[in-house]
């Protein structure tokens, strides 16, 4: 597999209905300093969550994941959707979680971090339409930059470290993050 491979996105009915949701005023985001608590920067992004599904921490007392969202229903439907067009074989997922970022008055990066220590594959889903925020992947010596695009499906291995610039702009970042095996 290349580093990271586009899917299709089938953008379905109900892709393009919770998409629109996401951006009303009627989900509940919660601020966090920090993008990452794996590594400790200087240089970091604030950013907004929606957790889906809580991911499994055994350094927190929860080798497990659990359902924390109202969401997970119609979000699970559209990944289905998603898998099934891009005929992925999921055996576990363990984390969906919609991330918010806004732009700082320096381009930021966050951290670079893996996800989860344990293996898992990474998809992100772009469901905002903005400037700059960038994905970087780190491939052994080399650095690897996405430039995102609103309704963009990505995958990649996720024992590689990786990071986002922030977006330019008034624009918010919105991206659904999907950990699987």
């Amino acid at each position: 597999m290349p580093v990271i491979k586009e899917l299709k996105n089938p953008c379905t009915e109900e892709y393009l209905k919770l998409k629109k949701h996401f951006h009303g005023d009627v989900i509940s985001w919660f601020y966090y300093s920090s993008s990452t608590t794996s590594v400790e920067s200087e240089e970091d992004i604030p950013f907004y969550s929606h957790k889906i599904m809580e991911r499994p921490s055994k350094h927190e007392g929860t080798p497990y994941t659990q359902i924390t969202s109202e969401y997970f229903n119609p979000v699970y439907l559209l990944l289905k959707q998603i898998f099934e067009c891009n005929q992925l074989d999921v055996s576990v997922i363990y984390r969906i979680n919609l991330n918010a970022t806004f732009s700082v008055p320096t381009n930021k990066r966050s951290p670079y971090h893996i996800d989860l220590d344990i293996p898992h594959k990474n998809l992100l889903i772009y469901m905002s339409k903005f400037e700059g925020g960038e994905l970087f992947i780190k491939d052994n010596d080399q650095e690897i930059k996405i430039p995102p695009k609103e309704d963009d499906v990505l995958l990649f291995d996720g024992s590689l470290e990786h990071c986002i610039s922030a977006p330019k702009g008034a624009d918010r970042r919105i991206v659904l993050v999907v950990n699987f095996l």
